[in-house]
């Protein structure tokens, strides 16, 4: 029998489709596996750590700050070859200075990228959103600068590396008795406090501020503000005609800055107390001018001119190519203390766990970064805070 040509020729293409559809899956498979031995191999030569702050939003001065120093302090510690020849991922994710959007952000970093540990936030009611998640899941949180005394007791995965509320109330005090001692005034200070009620932060700072003010100090006055972009008229007005000794504002940067702006172009003689809300370094020449006389807590004096920390700035300029100021610099501090401790925790396993690291994190009694020596103890800092008054338009420490 004579097979027809054409057909012969459909078998023979049949037969090399067939082929050359086996070495496609051969191919495809192949790409797979390799795709996922080097996705695999990448993942097991890398840590991540994770990074939550406001980039956006009405405190974005505090969420660059933070990244350039967390991100200054992995590339350095990468550039040296990491942690036992594993590299630190730093995934950073921007809250827009919102609490819905600190919680969302905080929930899908750890969903997506499974971190070890997360850095952040400094403001309080955002620290406490962070908490909630990490509580949920069950991973550390270190905050640089949150300084809400309550927070420790809300989570044992809460790491602070700064000073607390209760610290800062009681130095401002202290200042505040010098300050009666040289004036040579026999009876007690008055004091009026103007308070966001809608923050965390400056109820918690008065609360702990009025204790401390017992039995040495008289408060007159604690005067909410319940919209902090409005122009106070009242509230200043009842400001003018107690005529305090002192105005204690425990508000954040923005919020201080205007205050104090205001109460300056009314001519209001009495001395201004701020918290650590204040950032000395992000106020301009033009606001230390207006601002002479005031006094703030801070976390590290920026006008320290040591080599280390002289150094650091260049560094820091250099990589981010903006100034280092207090807070870029005791988050690099941050960091490191976190990188101390996954070093320890990998001495005792290769691939690193939450569980070990939070056993090395729990070991840590002290640690002498850049910002100085801090103690440790139940999770917390327990360093001294600066206190700095802007004199003869220059800030200057004055404890």
């Amino acid at each position: 029998m004579i097979i027809p040509v054409s057909i012969v020729r459909k078998k023979i293409d049949l037969m090399s489709f067939r082929k050359i559809k086996w070495w496609i899956y051969i191919i495809f498979y192949l790409f797979l596996f390799i795709v996922t031995a080097c996705n695999n191999k990448k993942a097991t030569d890398e840590i991540v750590i994770g990074l939550v702050s406001s980039s956006t939003g009405e405190d974005s001065y505090y969420g660059r700050s933070i990244s350039g120093g967390a991100l200054l302090a992995v590339e350095e510690i990468n550039s040296k070859g990491g942690i036992r020849g594993k590299t630190i991922r730093l995934v950073t994710y921007d809250d827009s200075s919102d609490y819905r959007a600190t919680l969302s952000a905080a929930e899908d970093l750890i969903l997506t990228h499974n971190p070890i540990a997360i850095i952040g936030e400094v403001v309080s009611n955002r620290t406490f959103a962070l908490i909630t998640v990490a509580n949920r899941h069950q991973i550390p949180i270190l905050s640089p600068a949150a300084t809400g005394s309550s927070l420790i007791q809300k989570s044992n995965y809460f790491y602070r590396f700064s000073f607390s509320d209760s610290a800062q109330a009681k130095a401002l005090v202290e200042m505040m008795k010098s300050f009666q001692a040289q004036s040579g005034q026999e009876t007690p200070l008055t004091v009026t406090v103007l308070k966001d009620v809608h923050s965390n932060y400056s109820v918690g700072l008065t609360e702990y501020f009025r204790k401390e003010c017992e039995g040495n100090f008289r408060i007159l006055a604690e005067i909410a503000l319940d919209d902090t972009d409005s122009p106070f008229k009242e509230e200043l007005d009842l400001v003018s005609k107690l005529k305090p000794d002192v105005i204690f504002l425990p508000l954040y940067h923005k919020a201080s800055k205007e205050l104090i702006g205001m109460i300056r172009e009314r001519k209001i003689k009495s001395l201004i107390f701020c918290g650590d809300g204040i950032l000395g370094s992000h106020l301009s020449d033009e606001e230390i001018r207006r601002f002479e006389g005031v006094v703030f807590c801070s976390h590290h004096f920026v006008e320290d001119s040591t080599k280390e920390l002289k150094e650091f700035s260049e560094r820091y300029r250099l990589y981010n190519r903006s100034a280092a100021d207090e807070l870029s610099t005791l988050t690099y501090d941050a960091t490191n203390l976190l990188i101390l401790a996954l070093e320890e925790s990998m001495k005792k396993t290769d691939t690193p766990t939450t569980k070990v690291l939070i056993e090395e994190l729990n070991l840590i009694n002290s640690y002498k970064g850049l910002t100085g020596e801090r103690k440790f103890s139940q999770r917390a800092g327990q360093s001294e805070p600066f206190l700095v008054r802007i004199k003869s338009q220059k800030l200057e420490k004055v404890q």
